[in-house]
């Protein structure tokens, strides 16, 4: 009877090893996953969440700069524009680095792309904003034709 007894808890004892070596051996495979999953992923939406808000920093600070009659506060605004461009860049550039799939590397360059594209615009009513606190001429619209067509009585 002792012997059985003894045997039992044997069993017992070598089942529970078992156990706690499989429980520690996916513990270690779920910590690998979570930080493959952190430097992949959890980062990536961190950074592209960063470009996104300096994106509306950059809005914000352009309708502002449209806004304020004042011209001596124009400098500021175009250094804020400056700045929240630099870091919207940098943010994206710091998401990009960090994609895996090819998919998701060339929504990435298109949106890079549409970045860029966009420059020239908030430039030119940076340009159009200046032009018209200074005094001097606005330089003629690409519109220009379309706005006097409307213009004209019918």
């Amino acid at each position: 009877m002792a012997t059985k007894l003894l045997l039992g808890f044997a069993l017992v004892t070598v089942l529970a090893g078992v156990v706690g070596y499989e429980g520690e051996r996916g513990i270690g495979v779920m910590h690998d996953r979570l930080r493959t999953l952190y430097a992949t992923h959890a980062l990536g939406v961190a950074h592209l969440k960063e470009a996104d808000i300096q994106l509306l920093l950059l809005s914000r600070a352009v309708h502002t700069l449209l806004l304020d009659a004042d011209a001596a506060a124009l400098a500021k605004h175009r250094a804020a524009i400056q700045q929240y461009e630099a870091a919207l860049f940098t943010a994206f550039a710091a998401y990009q680095q960090g994609l895996v799939s090819d998919h998701d590397k060339a929504t990435a360059a298109e949106i890079a792309q549409r970045l860029q594209a966009l420059r020239p615009q908030y430039e030119g009513i940076v340009q159009l904003a200046t032009a018209s606190r200074s005094g001097t001429p606005r330089p003629a619209s690409t519109n220009s034709r379309r706005w006097k067509r409307r213009s004209t009585p019918a």
